[in-house]
C-alpha cells in the first residue's frame, strides 16, 4: 500500500506542476503576445509552449518526495 500511495503522490506532484506552469503561460507570455501582428502567431505561440510543456511531462521521471524519518 506505501508504494501505490507513493506513486499516486509523484503523479499528483507531477501533474501540479504542469497544471502551475500552464496557467501561468499567459502572464509569462503576455510581452510577447503584445508584440505579435495577428491572433494566428499568437495561437502558434501559445501551441508551441503547451506543447514543449508536454514534451517535458513525457520525459519526467516520477520522483515521489521521500520523507526522512
Amino acid at each position: 500500500m506505501r508504494d501505490e500511495t507513493t506513486v499516486i503522490d509523484a503523479i499528483q506532484q507531477s501533474v501540479s506542476e504542469i497544471k502551475n506552469r500552464l496557467v501561468a503561460l499567459p502572464l509569462k507570455l503576455n510581452p510577447e503576445i503584445e508584440k505579435l501582428g495577428n491572433s494566428l502567431d499568437t495561437v502558434r505561440l501559445l501551441e508551441n509552449k503547451i506543447i514543449g510543456i508536454f514534451i517535458e511531462l513525457s520525459k519526467m521521471q516520477l520522483s515521489p518526495k521521500t520523507n526522512s524519518c
